[in-house]
């Protein structure tokens, strides 16, 4: 059954599998929940955080708390989380500060650098690039690599909506190279 209502995937943000510095990293997560959430004004736990993602980043819905897809995606980040110390923040979380801008900001510039450094993977329309449909099945995704608006992409409740955390995201982590693709 499908939850997603987008054509992205948790690796659409969080990069290598969840285990990339300044990639949103979901290792060492584990240790950091039950915590406080800003944008629901307070605490909430691991699988409130999981369906938060599912509903916004993902535009889909929410996954049952006590279901096998909620309990493969907590095991998996309790997993990955286990090198790092309990209620300890893992070095890299997020991804790294910018300072906020003292200007406005220049949608002539933001499309130079658009065509000129990202349109080659997420295309000259923002939408990404789909996988063949065998290959998606396989892949368990719809893109290579993902639309960055749109239907197929978040919602505009979703972190990556917002400019400033797009900002470190990218500042942080694009251009991906990844093998076999140029």
């Amino acid at each position: 059954m499908r939850f997603a209502g987008n054509g992205l995937t948790c690796q659409s943000c969080h990069l290598q599998a969840g285990t990339q510095q300044y990639g949103l990293p979901l290792a060492g997560v584990w240790g950091v929940f039950p915590q406080y959430i800003g944008r629901e004004n307070e605490v909430r736990t691991l699988q409130e955080r999981v369906n938060g993602c599912m509903e916004r980043s993902m535009n889909g819905r929410a996954l049952p708390v006590d279901g096998p897809e909620m309990k493969a995606i907590v095991t998996y980040v309790r997993y990955i989380s286990e090198a790092q110390q309990v209620g300890r923040s893992l070095e890299g979380r997020g991804a790294p500060p910018l300072p906020l801008p003292a200007r406005a900001a220049d949608p002539e510039r933001g499309r130079e650098v658009f065509a000129s450094t990202c349109a080659s993977c997420h295309g000259e329309d923002g939408q990404g690039q789909r996988l063949e449909a065998a290959e998606a099945a396989e892949q368990g995704k719809r893109y290579q690599f993902p639309p960055l608006w749109g239907p197929d992409s978040y919602n505009d409740g979703a972190g990556m909506a917002r400019t400033i955390t797009a900002a470190r995201f990218v500042h942080a982590n694009m251009p991906v190279v990844s093998p076999g693709v140029v």
